[in-house]
């Protein structure tokens, strides 16, 4: 795998181009960060957002460095971001029989 922009095979993620049908292409790091903070890439902007139906939620300290440290375990490819993780194992738990 490389990245679809540069093709380097290093810092690989996994970047959403549609999250409901689970379309996906890869970037490294650092274009990952620029197709999300950038118009630079217009072709990669991602649609059908929808953080898996959890907007916010509220969790003390230590929960957090909890999930962090577990989330540091976890295969980037599978989950980009802390927050892609948080959001859909939260989905799991929610929704257990509804599969990406």
């Amino acid at each position: 795998m490389t990245c679809k922009i540069c093709g380097t095979n290093i810092n690989l993620e996994k970047h959403h181009l549609d999250y409901i049908k689970n379309i996906t292409v890869i970037l490294c790091r650092k274009h990952h960060g620029q197709a999300h903070g950038t118009n630079l890439f217009p072709d990669l902007k991602a649609i059908n957002k929808n953080n898996y139906g959890v907007n916010s939620i509220n969790i003390d300290d230590d929960l957090y460095k909890r999930l962090v440290a577990f989330y540091d375990t976890q295969d980037k490819l599978e989950y980009p971001t802390l927050k892609n993780f948080v959001s859909k194992k939260i989905k799991e738990l929610i929704n257990p029989e509804v599969d990406d």
